[in-house]
C-alpha cells in the first residue's frame, strides 16, 4: 500500500485598526478614545489585546485593555494621571494584537480640555447710583466642571483690587464695598478664575 504524509500551515492575517475617535467628557478634565478593530481571519474573535501609549513631552503612560464589540476603548484619560496636564498636546498610539501575536496600529492626538467659567447677573448693575456708604456687590458664577471659582472685584476707575471671594458653580461671589459716597456712581468689574483660565 502506498501512503503519503505531509503538513500544511495556514497563514495568519494581521488585525486591522481604524481611525482614532476622541470624545471629550463634558464636566470633567478628561476624554475617551475609541478605535474600531477587526481581524480578517475570524471577525473579532481572534483579537487579543489593546495596548495603549500616551505621551506628552517626557511623560509616558501605558495600559492594556481588552477588545470588546469590535472596538478598543480607553475611558476617562484625565489630568489625574501623573505628568499629564490640561491643555497640553498628548500623542496617542494604539497597538491591537491577535491571539497569534500579529498586530496593527492606529495613532492620534488629543488634549485635556478645560471650559472657561462664566459669570452673569451683577448686583447692583454697574454704574448704579449709590444709596449707602456700604454696598454688597455680587455676580452669579458658573463652571461646567463644578470647580471652586476665585472671584476678584476691581474698581474700574483706578483698576485696583477691592476684594476677593470664592464660590462654587451656580452660586454668587460677593464683596462688601465700603466708604462710598452716597449719590455717586461707581464702576466695577470682576475676574473669575477656575485655576486654569481667567475671564
Amino acid at each position: 500500500t502506498d501512503s503519503t504524509s505531509g503538513s500544511k500551515s495556514f497563514p495568519n492575517n494581521s488585525p486591522s485598526a481604524g481611525s482614532m475617535q476622541i470624545t471629550d467628557i463634558i464636566a470633567s478634565h478628561a476624554f475617551n478614545v475609541t478605535v474600531p478593530v477587526s481581524d480578517p481571519d475570524d471577525g473579532s474573535s481572534e483579537l487579543d489585546s489593546c495596548n495603549w501609549r500616551f505621551e506628552a513631552g517626557s511623560d509616558t503612560y501605558t495600559e492594556s485593555t481588552t477588545p470588546s464589540s469590535g472596538e478598543c476603548h480607553f475611558g476617562n484619560f484625565s489630568d489625574a494621571i501623573n505628568g499629564f496636564d490640561v491643555g497640553e498636546n498628548i500623542d496617542i498610539e494604539l497597538e491591537v494584537t491577535d491571539i497569534h501575536g500579529a498586530s496593527s496600529s492606529s495613532t492620534g492626538s488629543a488634549s485635556i480640555q478645560n471650559r472657561e467659567p462664566v459669570f452673569s447677573d451683577p448686583i447692583p448693575p454697574n454704574t448704579s447710583i449709590v444709596a449707602d456708604e456700604q454696598v454688597e456687590t455680587s455676580v452669579l458664577v458658573n463652571d461646567v466642571e463644578d470647580e471652586n471659582l476665585h472671584v476678584d472685584f476691581f474698581n474700574s476707575e483706578n483698576v485696583q483690587l477691592i476684594s476677593k471671594d470664592s464660590a462654587r458653580s451656580e452660586r454668587r461671589g460677593t464683596m462688601e464695598w465700603e466708604n462710598l459716597q452716597v449719590g455717586s456712581v461707581y464702576e466695577w468689574y470682576v475676574k473669575v478664575s477656575d485655576g486654569y483660565s481667567k475671564v
